[in-house]
């Protein structure tokens, strides 16, 4: 296990994650939230959560990462850090669709 390409997966899944998040969310789709705005948290309620949001993102990429490499530990074919990222980005999407409060 190269510790250095997890670390490097998991920082970019992050950076990934969040700049997709953004783009569709934030630019994208940003209006079709404007009728059910008593359903979601103002943006001020929000950036008080962003430092515990941006730290379990970063925790979840990193695990899934591992998993990842350990996973291919076995297979002697070399593997490619963008693996790792597809992985950590999946665990980003399925965390994402759980319930939220």
């Amino acid at each position: 296990m190269n510790y250095r390409r997890i670390v490097i997966a998991a920082l970019a899944a992050t950076v990934v994650y969040y700049v997709y998040g953004f783009l569709v969310e934030g630019l994208l789709i940003r209006k079709d939230f404007s009728p059910y705005s008593a359903v979601y948290r103002s943006a001020d309620t929000v950036m008080g959560y962003m430092p515990l949001g941006f730290a379990c993102t970063l925790i979840a990429t990193f695990v899934i990462a591992i998993i990842n490499a350990k996973a291919t530990k076995a297979d002697p074919a070399p593997r490619k850090a963008s693996d790792s990222v597809c992985w950590s980005e999946f665990s980003c999407y399925v965390r994402s669709w759980g319930p939220t409060t």
